[in-house]
């Protein structure tokens, strides 16, 4: 039995509001890190697992936290990460007009 948290991450899509999401999840927990804070590439390569832990890894219990966590980076770096809508219709910004909904 460990005293601290070993992480195992692996690769994996996930999906949620219709947006779907690569990142790096813990086999053990679940948890979810952001692929726009990290590296996922060094994390959990594909098709490997990976064991890296720091004291700043910025992790999610559920994937509407981190959909909800992207929605706060700009669209410049939402480019760059593994975000994709499963429909046209879905984006992870209101459009203008959008905040009386």
């Amino acid at each position: 039995m460990a005293l601290f948290w070993e992480p195992v991450w692996v690769r994996k899509k996930v999906s949620s509001e219709g947006i779907e999401i690569e990142t790096c999840v813990d086999e053990t927990t679940g948890m979810l890190l952001c692929p726009l804070c990290h590296d996922i590439d060094k994390i959990c390569p594909p098709g490997t697992k990976g064991n890296v832990v720091s004291d700043n890894m910025m992790t999610f219990f559920s994937v509407e936290d981190l959909i909800r966590h992207l929605s706060s980076h700009g669209d410049i770096e939402l480019e760059k990460a593994k975000v994709s809508p499963l429909g046209p219709e879905r984006t992870l910004h209101k459009k203008k007009g959008d905040e009386g909904e």
